[in-house]
């Protein structure tokens, strides 16, 4: 390989280990972030509008990394493809079925974040639903309420008179 072709293909091989590196980190973020939040929604107390909007930014977050994980994933390939071009004959090609096929871990990682998402909308709709059942409960849902005055487009910003206290 001419010395140019040489540099190139070192240049995508680190570039491809960074996005390897990328791509095992997304989980552990996900397990981190998910784990803290859910963690706190937990133990807000009798609080359900923090424990919905902390099981809320889990669930988009999962989502989020799902999305993060498909584009990591892609760029991979892409370079994979540009070192296969470059020298052939040298070139792993790992591919199989099932369980061995190429992008099975990804797969599995979004599989788990997708999981996750799903357990944090349960888990809202379950917060929602005692809400709901226990008025008495309600102590966040209103801390502060954006209010349309009637007829006009200004926005307003109101305090409640409630906040659980008695």
């Amino acid at each position: 390989m001419p010395e140019k072709d040489t540099v190139c293909y070192e240049q995508n091989s680190e570039q491809f280990r960074s996005l390897n590196q990328i791509m095992w980190q997304v989980p552990v973020i996900a397990m981190t972030l998910t784990g803290g939040l859910w963690f706190g929604a937990a133990n807000v107390g009798r609080m359900p509008g923090f424990q919905y909007l902390l099981l809320l930014l889990a669930a988009i977050a999962n989502m989020g990394l799902i999305l993060v994980l498909t584009r990591v994933r892609f760029v991979m390939d892409k370079y994979l493809e540009a070192m296969k071009s470059f020298h052939p004959a040298g070139f792993v090609n790992a591919s199989g079925k099932w369980i061995n096929a190429s992008r099975s871990v990804a797969w599995t990682f979004r599989i788990l974040l997708l999981l996750s998402a799903v357990i944090s909308f349960g888990a809202m709709r379950i917060v929602h639903d005692v809400s709901i059942a226990a008025p008495e409960t309600r102590r966040v849902i209103e801390v502060i309420e954006l209010t349309m005055a009637p007829g006009s487009r200004r926005t307003s910003l109101r305090w409640p008179l409630r906040m659980g206290i008695p």
